[in-house]
């Protein structure tokens, strides 16, 4: 589960870490690390904020990080006063960004795992991220489990039921 109420705060961030943490709440440090060193991270950042705005393409076209602080725009935003703090983004953009970053961060052959990835997200932000992840396991041959009790989730699936297990 990740903790919603420590990526909402808004405190300055160190771009030192590499990887979430499985609690989410280094999300920030995280993106804003991978934005700063954008070779070294093999553009993760840029993939994350790709797969953010397919999924969520009227609320952000990208993350800012103003000293230190970070600041999501949404589309067409003019200028620097149309950025939201993370407290006043919505919990289903944070929840979608925090899925994208956990597997942009997975290294290669790795098992990432997502409980009950539906939480928080529309049909069509579930349809994307789930397409997003999909491309990006078989590229870098990562195993994603997911739990869910969502039929959406399950629909994105009817081309490949080898894949789905039933537990009772």
């Amino acid at each position: 589960s990740y903790w919603l109420n420590q990526v909402q705060r808004a405190e300055p961030v160190e771009p030192r870490q590499h990887f979430l943490h499985g609690s989410g709440a280094n999300l920030w440090s995280v993106l804003s690390n991978w934005k700063a060193s954008a070779i070294r991270s093999e553009g993760r950042f840029e993939w994350v904020m790709a797969a953010a705005r397919r999924a969520f393409p009227d609320l952000i076209s990208t993350v800012e990080f103003e000293a230190g602080f970070p600041v999501l725009y949404p589309p067409g935003a003019p200028d620097a006063e149309y950025g939201l703090p993370p407290a006043r983004a919505a919990d289903g953009l944070l929840t979608g960004l925090l899925h994208l970053t956990a597997v942009a961060g997975a290294r290669p052959g790795s098992l990432v795992a997502l409980d009950e990835v539906e939480n928080q997200l529309h049909p069509h932000a579930i349809r994307s991220l789930l397409a997003s992840m999909r491309s990006l396991a078989e590229e870098r041959d990562l195993a994603i489990v997911l739990t869910t009790h969502s039929p959406v989730v399950m629909n994105e699936f009817r081309e490949a039921p080898e894949q789905v297990f039933v537990l009772d």
